[in-house]
């Protein structure tokens, strides 16, 4: 018995205890009475205190423990391995039944963290087997996604993808969500991402499970959206409304709309992206732990700092601000990584908007570190340029500036477009600022040819602002500059831009009355 316990890897229950130590040659009357007395002996630790009753060998313990199985035989060890990896299958298949609640502790999974890797190295080992570790794999993904572990989560997907031959679609479905949202967040936005989870949604499409096929459709959306395949990610949203539909439950809807509205504010309709992220605010109930298993991030979350950005583009700056750090609080409650980033990334682009730079600073402090403990690269990549912005905005470091740059290049090797629009802005003025008027030409040009091939329409305005400001201060050309900025006050009312009009209407004011003086 002594020598079986060794098998386990951290904690383990006596429901584990018993299914793993016993056999034929003993029972589990024997199990429970020799487990008390190794307990008696201090060869097992015991700790009752929250009442489910945990034990655990000690390291040096353990590895005695466990040479003394190996040493019975292979066979015997082999056994032991086998009905360790069994039982943790069957638990890990039984997270994806419970409810919601059962789920919001993460504190259980975590604590079985050593045992899960040990039965998926056995199964896929020289000895284990293969079968048990496609499904092991496939069921302990979604712990991994949600303790944000995606590196790790990535290896187990990989290695089972390699023995998925005659494996059910299922599992493959869930293999190949997993891995494709695990590769976007921490290698970027490849082909090898895009193409596991476009697989992934065949798959839920074959086997017309609609709540997989929504699940996977968000996905899609935030990986064409960070890539600039805005038009990819609208016909996602569009095809998410039509199965949410045919769901026909809040939650479904909930992400539906958030995706149709995120997508809309992308495109410059500002008026109906705040209507369908209202709506999909008011369906989605609390922000859930338990959800970002199913999605890979808290949906609620992405909406709301969705949200708080049309807001401030919509004129509405002290409204975007208050959610903007309400969405923050919420996410950090969820200790989930992915979730954290995604509402403090685009916190900080607000507040930097906002010129307020004390919030901008504790934001992006948290986000550096964030992104840096889960090893999610483009958000690294992304925090040195914010960084660069705030010393510049701070200390007026021309230096500063090339950390903007080098996190430019660093999101594009990524291929992570979506923050590029607003770092470019941000580097821009501040390239305008120190007078290097052909950098930020270039720069603009660039941006403005690039926003209008992808769709990204609704920093156009401010882009043509720019342009009239270059155009004014390089060329001397005052009539080229007042048709921009009429242009941009023009573009901006029709998307209800309040925030772009607002600047580029002072822009105008001051260029004529100039201009007249």
């Amino acid at each position: 018995m002594f020598e079986r316990l060794s098998i386990f890897v951290g904690p383990f229950s006596i429901d584990a205890a018993l299914d793993i130590a016993s056999d034929e040659a003993i029972g589990l009357d024997d199990v429970a009475v020799a487990l008390d007395e190794l307990i008696s002996k201090s060869l097992v630790n015991a700790n009752r205190s929250s009442g489910a009753g945990m034990y655990r060998l000690l390291e040096m313990t353990r590895a005695y423990a466990r040479e003394k199985l190996r040493a019975r035989g292979a066979d015997h060890y082999t056994a032991a391995a086998a009905r360790h990896a069994s039982f943790y299958l069957r638990e890990l298949e039984a997270v994806a039944g419970q409810d919601e609640q059962a789920l919001e502790d993460s504190e259980p999974l975590r604590l079985q963290l050593g045992n899960i890797r040990h039965a998926l190295d056995w199964s896929f080992g020289k000895d284990g087997d293969r079968k048990v570790g496609v499904r092991l794999a496939a069921a302990s993904a979604p712990v991994f996604l949600n303790l944000s572990h995606l590196i790790e989560c990535q290896t187990w997907c990989k290695r089972a993808m390699a023995e998925i031959e005659g494996a059910p679609r299922e599992l493959e479905l869930e293999l190949q969500g997993a891995l494709g949202i695990a590769l976007m967040f921490t290698r970027g936005n490849g082909t090898a991402a895009g193409d596991a989870l476009d697989r992934a949604l065949d798959l839920a499409t074959g086997l017309e499970d609609r709540w997989n096929q929504l699940r996977m459709l968000a996905r899609l959306h935030i990986f064409h959206k960070r890539l600039g395949n805005y038009a990819i990610a609208q016909a996602h949203a569009v095809r998410a409304v039509e199965v949410a539909t045919q769901i026909g439950n809040d939650e479904a809807l909930s992400v539906a709309f958030s995706l149709s509205g995120i997508s809309r504010y992308l495109a410059g309709n500002l008026v109906r992206a705040r209507q369908e992220l209202e709506l999909a605010m008011e369906k989605s109930g609390p922000s859930l732990r338990s959800r970002t298993i199913r999605y890979g991030f808290d949906n609620r979350s992405r909406t709301g700092i969705a949200l708080a950005y049309t807001l401030w583009l919509l004129g509405e700056p002290e409204a975007a601000g208050r959610l903007a750090r309400q969405t923050v609080r919420e996410a950090a409650q969820l200790q989930h990584g992915i979730t954290h980033c995604i509402a403090l990334v685009w916190s900080l682009v607000i507040h930097l908007w906002m010129n307020d730079f004390t919030a901008a600073e504790e934001a992006l402090a948290v986000f550096t570190e964030s992104a840096e403990s889960n090893a999610l690269d483009p958000y690294i990549a992304a925090a040195s340029g914010f960084r660069g912005e705030l010393a510049f905005q701070r200390e007026g470091t021309p230096a500063a500036l090339d950390a903007i740059a080098e996190s430019l290049a660093g999101l594009r090797s990524a291929r992570y477009e979506l923050l590029i629009a607003p770092l470019t802005i941000m580097l821009a003025w501040d390239l305008l600022l120190t007078s290097r008027l052909q950098e930020a030409r270039a720069l603009i040009e660039a941006a403005v040819s690039r926003c209008e091939a992808i769709g990204e329409l609704f920093v156009m305005p401010e882009l043509l602002r720019i342009k009239a400001e270059i155009a004014y201060r390089l060329d001397g050309d005052a009539a080229a500059s007042e048709t921009l900025l009429r242009e941009a006050i023009t573009l901006a009312r029709e998307q209800g831009a309040v925030a772009w009009e607002r600047k580029s209407s002072a822009n105008l004011a001051a260029l004529t009355s100039t201009h007249a003086s």
